[in-house]
């Protein structure tokens, strides 16, 4: 076990300088952190996915409001999308995500 703070530059009993790696063996000692870590990689694919779909819906968005009036057809296509049960149920799981790794920041 560690002494010391922060998690990085304290020292290990014995002397040796903890470097940041340590913080995250530290972390993944915890049983809760490591079955997250694993859930995480289980589904890591899909996580993907939906990052990558989101991007893409933000930046239609983006485009739209910058082109104007012209980008109608996209900004109704996109309102259309979210209205759509199941993007809102990824969105509402992105956004899930997003407050859990913001918390532990």
């Amino acid at each position: 076990m560690c002494t010391g703070g922060s998690g990085y530059g304290h020292t290990h009993p014995g002397g040796r300088t903890a470097e940041p790696i340590d913080a995250v063996f530290e972390r993944l000692n915890d049983p809760a952190v490591a079955a997250a870590v694993v859930t995480l990689l289980d589904n890591a694919e899909m996580l993907s996915t939906l990052v990558l779909g989101v991007s893409g819906i933000m930046e239609r968005h983006e485009r739209a409001n910058e082109s104007g009036p012209e980008s109608i057809c996209d900004t109704v296509g996109l309102d259309n999308a979210m209205k759509d049960p199941d993007v809102q149920k990824g969105l509402g799981f992105i956004a899930e995500i997003a407050r859990t790794i913001g918390r532990s920041l």
